[in-house]
C-alpha cells in the first residue's frame, strides 16, 4: 500500500471513495468524519488551515483504498466546559469497504507525524458523534486517543406532548418574578453574543468569523434553524435555548439550553 498526497486532479475519485466507505454496512473504524463533496476538498485545499503533507490517500495496485486529511485551525474554539481544542486536528478518514482493516492505522500515523513535523504536540478528533460502543472509538481509543468531551443524543416523542401542570405553573410562577420567555430578535443579538462570551465560551463566535456573519443575518429573522428563545430578567438576558430546528418530516432538533449561574436553580431551564 501507498500512501502519497492528495492531489486535485483525484478529488472525484476521493469522493466517491467516500461514499463507498459510509454506504456500506458496517461503519466500525474506517468511516470517521462528515459527509464530503468535491467542493469541500477545494475549498480545504484553498483555505489556511490546508496541510498538503497531511491531505493523503493510500494505492493499492493503483486503485485508491483509502483517504485522510488533517488540518491545523488558526484559532482553535473553546470546547464544552472551556476545554480549549488542539491546533492541529484530524478532520476527517476512510477506507474502502473491500480494504477496511488494513489502511486506516497506516493513514492516521501519516496525518499525525505531519502535525508533529510542524510542532503540534496534541491532535483532535472531533466528529458529528463517535458512539463509545462503536469501532471507531475502539480504533481511536486503540491509537491513543483519550475521550475529552461527551455529548449526549437523547430522543424524546412529542407526538403526544402536553405541557404538565407542574411545568405551567413554574413558569407562571417564573413569570411573576419577572422572568420573561421570548423569541430572539435582530435587537438581541448583541446581548446573547455577549452572555455567550461571559458565560459559555463554547458558544462563543470569533469577530469576523463566517459563523458570526452567518448569525447575525439569519438570527432572528424568521430563518429555519437559527431560533433561539430567551429568558430575560432584571432587562437582562438570563438563559437560552438553541438553535432549534424543526424538520419538514415532523421531528427536529436542538442545542444545549443555558442559564447564567446567578439565575440557575430556580426551573429556567425546565421552562
Amino acid at each position: 500500500m501507498q500512501i502519497t498526497p492528495l492531489d486535485a486532479s483525484r478529488f472525484d475519485a476521493a469522493v466517491a471513495l467516500w461514499d463507498a466507505a459510509h454506504a456500506s454496512a458496517e461503519p466500525g473504524v474506517d468511516q470517521l468524519g462528515e459527509p464530503l463533496t468535491t467542493h469541500d476538498l477545494r475549498e480545504l485545499a484553498q483555505s489556511n488551515r490546508h496541510v498538503s503533507e497531511a491531505t493523503i490517500v493510500a494505492d493499492d495496485q493503483g486503485a485508491m483504498v483509502g483517504v485522510a486529511w488533517g488540518v491545523v485551525e488558526q484559532e482553535p474554539d473553546f470546547g464544552i466546559d472551556d476545554y480549549r481544542h488542539a491546533a492541529g486536528q484530524l478532520a476527517a478518514i476512510a477506507v474502502h469497504p473491500e480494504h477496511q482493516g488494513q489502511g486506516a492505522r497506516s493513514l492516521l500515523s501519516r496525518v499525525e507525524a505531519a502535525m508533529r513535523e510542524r510542532g503540534h504536540l496534541a491532535i483532535d478528533y472531533t466528529p458529528c458523534a463517535v458512539p463509545v460502543d462503536s469501532g471507531a472509538y475502539r480504533f481511536l481509543n486503540s491509537c491513543g486517543y483519550n475521550a475529552v468531551l461527551y455529548v449526549y443524543h437523547i430522543y424524546h416523542d412529542l407526538s403526544r406532548f402536553e405541557l404538565t401542570s407542574d411545568v405551567a405553573s413554574l413558569r407562571q410562577r417564573l413569570e411573576a418574578e419577572g422572568v420573561i420567555f421570548r423569541w430572539l430578535e435582530p435587537s438581541d443579538h448583541d446581548a446573547l453574543l455577549d452572555m455567550w462570551r461571559e458565560h459559555f465560551p463554547y458558544w462563543s463566535l470569533r469577530e469576523g468569523s463566517e459563523e458570526l456573519d452567518d448569525f447575525r443575518n439569519r438570527a432572528g429573522h424568521g430563518t429555519w434553524g437559527f431560533r433561539y428563545l430567551l429568558a430575560e430578567a432584571d432587562e437582562r438576558l438570563v438563559g437560552f435555548i438553541g438553535d432549534i430546528w424543526p424538520e419538514p418530516g415532523g421531528e427536529g432538533s436542538f442545542t444545549s439550553p443555558g442559564v447564567i449561574p446567578a439565575f440557575r436553580g430556580r426551573g429556567i431551564g425546565t421552562v
